[in-house]
């Protein structure tokens, strides 16, 4: 794919058309002789071998200034080595681009910039040293160098520019110097870097910079960054060890995607996490989000099928986006605000290890697919607010055994479809003992195997626990109990009770 990519970006350059006015010591030239410029150029055959461009020549009485064109050695494959003399003060844009032969440069203290592309897809080319004097570097300048393994960034240069490293995937250190600082987008996508540290004095970083790093295994962040741009470390792998520093605000879409980290400690500071922030991040086992995350914007740890607890911060009231935590297979414990109102499509869809699950008081909706395939769903409690239960959302509960509802007013099940496998005709239905009769008429309601009634609707009133009941007792969080309870609060039988 990735081979793809490039051959198509090499198709999307214009046609290299050869016309030159003179060829001199087996370089072809453009000629300009009102401004005294003479550009290297294509010419009837391919450059090949090793080649010395100077920086001056002498034709026809006229001395004039070398300078190389754009395209001058496009994909000159038998090009082995190139010296640009003294005096030389740009490298033109594509200058070298696809020269897949080129295994040395020597660059002259001269030069002060490099144009786009410069030397992209040079795959041979092992190693560059770029002169202090280079104060101006275009776009993916290196990029599809696959065998580089060392090139400095001159102390003129303080950005690292969009994809300059990308695809270089020899590329396994580099030490980012303390005079940059910023790293624009893409500037390392799929290099071979296994560790990163940003200096302190980098204080932007561009989307997608260390993405498909597939052998990157840490990175420590400056105290500058303010946000972890989209994909930043997206399809790092094998990136285990990554720290946020304090500051940090925002986690954008896709920043950690697929990487191998058990845990990660979020920063005090951060105030928003986008769309698929942590999603298949596999091995991630538990998380805490800070108090000043409001909202889940979605998908946000979906496929993260280690995780298995998760404390959401008490000011958040809504869950917006759909399928935060779907396919969170390992997922048994969720801390959740007593506050929260809205609970979005495909939350908790796939959630194999939920075995019980209080739905707060607030929330008066069930949507799509919230809690489909969750496997070992045994006990559901929902609250006396609950006015519509959507399309598949307890679809597939297979284990379902207690599903206690404490609205008199029969909720709406607009699909047939919501207990879809859930074997409902041997499950028990808890509600109110004042609609006892409404529910065993309302079609889908009717159709569990007992309706039992529960008398009351206030389930903010603990009752006092039992010590001899058989019955499982679960936290607040829904997170059942192996020992005895101590003195507090707890559910059981889908009520509050208080154990003394």
């Amino acid at each position: 794919m990735k081979k793809i990519v490039y051959t198509f970006m090499l198709a999307l350059l214009p046609m290299v058309v050869s016309a030159y006015d003179a060829k001199i010591d087996g370089i072809y030239y453009n000629l300009i002789p009102k401004a005294q410029k003479a550009e290297v150029t294509t010419g009837d055959e391919k450059y090949a071998g090793k080649i010395v461009i100077p920086a001056t020549l002498e034709y026809e009485g006229v001395n004039y200034t070398v300078s190389l064109a754009k395209n001058a050695f496009y994909q000159c494959y038998d090009l082995t080595s190139v010296v640009l003399s003294e005096g030389l003060d740009e490298i033109s844009e594509f200058a070298f681009l696809g020269c897949e032969g080129l295994t040395s440069v020597s660059i002259p203290n001269s030069v002060v910039t490099i144009g786009d592309q410069a030397f992209s897809g040079c795959s041979s080319l092992t190693s560059v040293s770029l002169p202090d004097g280079v104060t101006k570097m275009g776009g993916s300048v290196f990029s599809y160098c696959r065998s580089l393994t060392s090139v400095n960034i001159p102390k003129g240069i303080t950005a690292i520019p969009n994809s300059t490293f990308s695809y270089c995937s020899k590329l396994e250190t580099f030490d980012i110097p303390e005079h940059v600082n910023t790293i624009e987008a893409r500037a390392f996508e799929a290099s071979g870097l296994t560790s990163v540290s940003i200096p302190e004095t980098v204080t932007e970083i561009g989307r997608y910079a260390f993405w498909y790093c597939e052998h990157l295994t840490s990175a420590q962040l400056p105290k500058s960054l303010k946000a972890i741009p989209s994909g930043m470390f997206g399809h790092c792998s094998k990136l285990v060890s990554v720290s946020i520093p304090q500051g940090v605000e925002s986690i954008e879409d896709f920043a950690f995607q697929e990487c191998a980290f058990t845990s990660i400690d979020l920063p005090s500071s951060l105030k928003s996490i986008s769309e698929s922030a942590f999603v298949y991040c596999t091995k991630l086992n538990s998380t805490v989000i800070p108090e000043g995350v409001t909202n889940l914007p979605g998908r946000v740890f979906e496929h993260c099928e280690s995780l298995s607890s998760v404390k959401l911060p008490a000011g958040m009231t809504r869950i917006t986006g759909v399928a935060n935590f779907n396919d969170c297979k390992a997922l048994k414990q969720i801390s959740f605000s007593e506050d929260l109102e809205y609970i979005a499509d495909y939350s908790f869809q796939g959630c194999e290890s939920l075995e019980s699950f209080i739905i707060p008081e607030g929330v008066t909706i069930i949507k799509d697919c919230t809690f489909n395939r969750c496997t070992n769903l045994k006990t559901v409690t929902l609250g006396s607010k609950i006015q519509t239960i959507q399309r598949r959302a307890f679809a597939g509960c297979k284990n379902l055994t207690d599903f206690y509802c404490y609205t008199e007013a029969v909720p709406n099940i607009n699909n047939k479809s919501v207990f879809d496998g859930s074997y409902v005709e041997y499950a028990t239905l808890h509600v109110p003992a004042a609609a006892l009769e409404a529910y065993s008429n309302a079609d889908s309601w009717k159709e569990f195997g007992k309706i039992e009634a529960i008398g009351g609707t206030d389930i903010q009133q603990p009752k006092t626990f039992v010590t001899s009941t058989d019955a499982p007792v679960y936290n607040l969080q829904g997170q059942r109990l192996t020992d005895k309870p101590r003195k507090g609060i707890y559910i059981q039988n889908g009520k509050k009770v208080v154990m003394k």
